[in-house]
């Protein structure tokens, strides 16, 4: 995830705001606002770069020695800005939210940055020979800013790939909370129906039993009604004998 510095905010919002007019985009207007007391001449014909600095210098040698130490400072941040600005140039561009192009006719060989009034202006040379190949490199490039690079402002210096991957990443995490929970819920109903499938059961059971004691029971009585019946028999079948005995007797006596 590229995250952007205060520094290449500014140069983002300048090239959105000159949009309309690409030909104030170039590195020497990104740079100018840096260059206080300091005058850059590019020769792009023979490939030459020349700093300037202006200062005020005193007789005395310490006045010197301080002055000296002050301009290898301002060198140094200015080599630094060069390098920052060359570095979000083309981290832009490979990633398509600037177009850079080289003009199809330079009008001057010589190109310069930064206002150079009065005098007391000293020659420098840049001590890392990548900021004058960079210098001579943009000389004569415009840049475009393109329609990606608005969105990318727009949206706080967050990418669309980013905010696709915090959606998806957010729907992922989403998901997974919601699987959990159905999971969780899907244990809770598992309990809750095994106990009402134990409750039912042991109703069931209940009734059985019931049931069972009932048939128990006709059965008992239906067994005592039997034990009646063979008992009527019984009592009936001495009864006819002994009405068949008086029956013989009453016959033996009509005789």
């Amino acid at each position: 995830m590229k995250i952007y510095t205060d520094f290449d905010k500014k140069v983002i919002r300048y090239l959105i705001k000159n949009i309309k007019y690409p030909a104030l985009s170039h590195i020497g207007n990104l740079l100018n606002p840096y260059l206080d007391n300091a005058h850059i001449e590019i020769d792009c014909y023979k490939c030459n770069v020349k700093l300037q600095v202006k200062c005020k210098l005193s007789k005395q040698d310490v006045d010197r020695a301080i002055w000296a130490s002050w301009a290898s400072e301002k060198i140094s941040n200015l080599e630094n800005v060069i390098l920052s600005l060359v570095n979000i140039l083309q981290y832009l561009e490979k990633n398509g939210l600037i177009i850079i192009y080289t003009r199809a006719k330079q009008a001057k060989s010589i190109v310069q940055y930064g206002k150079k009034l009065g005098n007391n202006w000293l020659n420098f040379d840049f001590p890392d020979k990548r900021v004058i190949d960079l210098l001579i490199q943009y000389a004569g490039k415009n840049i475009i800013a393109t329609n990606e690079l608005i969105t990318l402002e727009g949206n706080k210096f967050i990418s669309t790939d980013e905010i696709r991957f915090k959606k998806q990443y957010c729907n992922t995490i989403i998901a997974i909370i919601l699987s959990f929970i159905i999971g969780i819920m899907s244990i809770v109903f598992n309990i809750i129906s095994s106990n009402q499938a134990s409750r039912q059961i042991k109703v069931n059971n209940r009734r059985y039993n019931n049931l069972q004691d009932r048939i128990n029971m006709v059965d008992s009585l239906i067994s005592l009604d039997k034990l009646k019946i063979i008992e009527l028999k019984k009592q009936n079948n001495k009864l006819s004998k002994i009405l068949e005995t008086i029956k013989k007797t009453n016959k033996e006596e009509e005789k």
